[in-house]
């Protein structure tokens, strides 16, 4: 991770990932995968923090999850 928009980005991935995985669709969740292999975003740290949201967010309806993933979205997006 080289930074702040590193950090952001895995966790927007991650956020992504949990939220197709919830849904049931294996497509997005492969193409997913495959994103952040190219992004370079490691498997140990995809673990991390799909671990830390399932924490934060698991107990609570998708539609929080969305929320957060749209939030990291908006901040990616305000850092270019």
């Amino acid at each position: 991770m080289r930074g702040v928009a590193d950090l952001l980005n895995l966790r927007w991935r991650s956020t992504q990932l949990l939220i197709a995985h919830e849904k049931g669709d294996q497509a997005a969740v492969r193409s997913l995968h495959a994103a952040m292999r190219i992004e370079g975003l490691s498997p140990g740290d995809v673990a991390d923090e799909t671990a830390l949201l399932l924490h934060q967010f698991g107990h609570r309806p998708v539609v929080v999850l969305r929320e957060e993933s749209n939030r990291v979205w908006r901040k990616l997006q305000a850092l270019t």
